[in-house]
């Protein structure tokens, strides 16, 4: 009777497992994520699935490589375009605290004229409408 009993309970406990894992699986269309991926149906889906979104994952990582340098490159031009095109006594700041970035203009007195560009999400644009707004300023 006692084996009876345990096996009824080891029965109960893969039922309970079964449905928590056939819950989990009709939350999504392995068929509809292989169409989105551009896997053949009628393949045995779910290991290709499994492989795209692995190469997809190596493929962001390189794309994040490339962009981070690419984003490095054109702060690094900003900051040489803004040192050969400011106009005299100008200056452009660039100040930098945790979760934020900002670039200020001076005036050749010392005086803060603006923060260019709020709106602009890269520092290396705010940085050009900078020089911008300097050359303006001092234009006679």
């Amino acid at each position: 009777m006692a084996e009876v009993a345990l096996l009824t309970k080891e029965r109960d406990e893969l039922q309970r497992w079964k449905d928590s894992a056939m819950a989990v699986e009709a939350q999504w269309d392995p068929q509809a994520v292989a169409r989105s991926l551009g896997i053949p149906i009628g393949n045995n889906i779910r290991p290709l699935i499994q492989s795209r979104v692995r190469s997809l994952c190596v493929e962001l990582e390189e794309f994040r490589a490339r962009l981070a340098s690419l984003t490095d490159a054109r702060l690094g031009n900003a900051v040489n375009e803004a040192a050969r095109a400011l106009p005299d006594g100008w200056m452009v700041s660039i100040e930098v605290e945790r979760g934020a970035g900002e670039v200020i203009l001076f005036s050749p007195q010392g005086v803060e004229v603006a923060a260019p560009g709020g709106e602009e999400p890269l520092l290396s644009d705010r940085i050009r409408l900078a020089v911008e707004m300097a050359k303006k300023e001092a234009a006679p």
